[in-house]
């Protein structure tokens, strides 16, 4: 192959000029690609924003019930520690007034 070659008759740049050519066809291809990609991240985190949104309303709902949940079980607690406070003050005035009326039906 001569050292200088005639830019209309190398044989080589028929080679160099199908290889750019090639290479800008798999450049634009590839920016379509990564166009595209992008747009699918963009559509992703938007669709990551609203879930995470749901998931926090979410989380603040289950709190309320969760505090619901609570308030209403410890209220038959309440009630039956209140029964058994009252029965056991009945049964101090019973015995106090039992005391006062002279001990009725001991001994006697």
């Amino acid at each position: 192959m001569p050292e200088t070659c005639n830019p209309k008759d190398c044989p080589v740049s028929a080679r160099v000029e199908a290889m750019k050519e090639e290479f800008d066809r798999y450049r634009d291809n590839s920016s379509k690609t990564h166009e595209q990609m992008f747009s699918r991240i963009g559509s992703l985190e938007q669709d990551r924003a609203t879930l995470e949104a749901q998931l926090k309303g979410i989380d603040e709902k289950l709190d309320g019930l969760t505090a619901t949940a609570k308030d209403l079980a410890s209220k038959p607690a309440k009630r039956w520690e209140a029964l058994v406070s009252c029965i056991i003050s009945a049964l101090a005035g019973a015995f106090l007034v039992w005391l006062a009326s002279g001990m009725p039906g001991v001994g006697k």
